[in-house]
């Protein structure tokens, strides 16, 4: 039997990509402080994230996250690229402007944010990519679950066994929730919740039955009436359906009207 030694770096990478994930641009001393990982250490780690594109560094020296993080991401999207047309065709839908965008993806058995159009609106937590979210309590997880199918969801708990954070009971009620969306025949695959991120509206985006993932709204749960809620609703399904055209390779203008 071979066994399989992993380098202790991995994990300190891995410790420094999520904090930035989590918390935006930093610097090896914020990384250092809050991962514990030594300086010496971590500022090798950084140096050679950045090498590779994992990290970029502002003018200011702090790190961000960098584009390979999103090269790899479209993994998560059937391989499409998808996320490198996120902003634009959410800049070009006017009930959109001045709200952050985020697009979501099933990852294991939880929401993973992909990429962030950040709008002017204040809300209450500022999503960032890498963060992760329980698929039974927010907006994007329902949307995700009203796009998959259950054979394809247990097949997908399956290609992530061992990686999985929910116990049997936690799975259970995923599953519950999936069977209870796929019975609403449609009528809940605009998710709309309140919760302390603000108001989030989700859409899923898929092809044919393949799920690629949902776009989510998040505004301030008291500035938006029902109306506004209304055309908030309209324009991320227009954005949904203008990334579905993306992935079926349909780029008339039209091909994204709701």
């Amino acid at each position: 039997m071979v066994e399989t030694v992993r380098s202790p770096a991995i994990p300190r990478a891995v410790a420094i990509l999520e904090h930035v994930a989590q918390h935006g641009a930093s610097t090896v001393s914020d990384i250092s402080d809050r991962t514990g990982i030594a300086r010496s250490s971590g500022s090798d780690l950084c140096s050679s994230l950045e090498q590779e594109h994992f990290l970029r560094r502002q003018p200011d020296g702090r790190l961000i996250l960098g584009r390979a993080l999103s090269q790899a991401a479209t993994g998560f999207t059937a391989g499409i690229p998808i996320i490198d047309d996120f902003v634009a065709t959410c800049d070009k839908i006017d009930d959109l402007a001045g709200v952050t965008v985020t697009f979501d993806a099933l990852y294991c058995d939880e929401v993973l944010c992909l990429a962030v159009r950040h709008g002017r609106l204040n809300i209450p937590l500022t999503p960032r990519p890498g963060r992760r979210l329980a698929l039974v309590s927010s907006s994007a997880g329902l949307a995700l679950l009203a796009g998959i199918s259950a054979a394809d969801l247990r097949a997908h708990f399956d290609a992530f066994s061992g990686m999985l954070t929910n116990d049997d009971a936690g799975l259970a009620e995923i599953s519950r929730t999936q069977s209870r969306l796929a019975r609403s025949n449609g009528d809940l695959t605009m998710s709309n919740l309140r919760s302390e991120r603000g108001a989030e509206i989700a859409y899923p985006i898929t092809v044919g039955a393949t799920l690629l993932g949902a776009v989510t709204a998040t505004v301030p749960a008291d500035q938006f009436d029902a109306e506004g809620v209304s055309r908030l609703a309209a324009a991320v399904r227009q954005a949904a359906l203008a990334f579905q055209a993306i992935a079926e390779g349909i780029t008339t203008p039209d091909a994204a009207a709701p």
